[in-house]
């Protein structure tokens, strides 16, 4: 049987439809699932090796099926097909078309903030990216448009107020000054395509933490640009510092909102991120 998982918040009415019409073509007796209402243990359980499932959504609805995924022991197929908004796991991966997901599911990262644990995709950000979000957040709820580079412009000329970070990977503690991000990476992209960690490997055993710091609000503006073309840490290593990690603990002087490959929790302190040790 062949299963067509999609989210409802990733996909308006039409977009569905088209979805639906899509896959029907490519994959007899497909059956679509909205993700949202759907029975875990029931449906997981039911499945075996000669199934398939197409999970369609952003990088929110992969953040979403890993941590359920992890619960499990699927062996049915697992292909991926982006839709909706903020596709960094697909541009990261520079995939096209279909892909095989179930590789990337293994030996993924956790987080953990206010003492619960889950799994990321992508990244868990602190510092102006959290605040993005939380905007963002704000925006969709009043049924305004959001968008992510608009919104951190604005943060960085008027609003946002940097903090001081104590940073401690794999034991080594690093202090620093004016804090406007200090996100942890397991691929290379965020905001919708903005490369903050260029050289991040998310099948490598670290991961990288990108802290851009002791800059004032005008030249970080302008470096700002640069992260576009992932060249921010290289032409202002003054103000960009990347170090590599398998365990990485960000400590914030005052509270943060903090997101979770798109997901934010507000008013943090702290957060803790490591590699899985083994595959499952």
């Amino acid at each position: 049987m062949n299963y067509l998982l999609y989210n409802l918040e990733s996909n308006n009415s039409s977009s569905k439809d088209k979805l639906i019409k899509l896959y029907s073509e490519k994959f007899d007796d497909l059956k679509p699932i909205v993700f949202n209402n759907l029975d875990y243990d029931t449906f997981f359980n039911s499945l075996n090796s000669n199934d398939t499932i197409i999970l369609s959504g952003g990088d929110g609805t992969i953040n979403y099926f890993a941590n359920i995924y992890k619960k499990y022991n699927i062996e049915a197929n697992i292909l991926y097909a982006p839709s909706g908004t903020g596709n960094d796991f697909y541009r990261d991966i520079e995939g096209n078309g279909l892909i095989e997901l179930k590789k990337y599911l293994n030996k993924l990262p956790i987080v953990i903030v206010n003492n619960k644990e889950s799994y990321f995709i992508n990244n868990a950000s602190f510092g102006i990216d959290g605040t993005v979000c939380e905007v963002s957040d704000i925006k969709k709820k009043r049924n305004k448009k959001a968008n992510y580079t608009n919104i951190a412009l604005k943060l960085l000329l008027f609003k946002y107020k940097p903090r001081n970070a104590k940073v401690i990977v794999d034991g080594k503690e690093y202090n620093f000054k004016r804090v406007w991000l200090s996100s942890t990476f397991n691929g290379r992209y965020v905001g919708g395509g903005m490369k903050i960690a260029p050289d991040q490997d998310r099948f490598s055993d670290e991961l990288s933490c990108v802290i851009i710091h002791t800059s004032k609000r005008l030249r970080t503006l302008i470096a700002f640009k640069s992260i576009f073309k992932g060249i921010h840490n290289i032409k202002y290593p003054k103000f960009v510092t990347i170090i590599r990690g398998k365990e990485i603990k960000v400590t914030f002087d005052k509270p943060n909102a903090i997101q979770v490959d798109g997901e934010v929790t507000l008013n943090v302190t702290s957060y803790l991120a490591k590699k899985e040790k083994d595959n499952e």
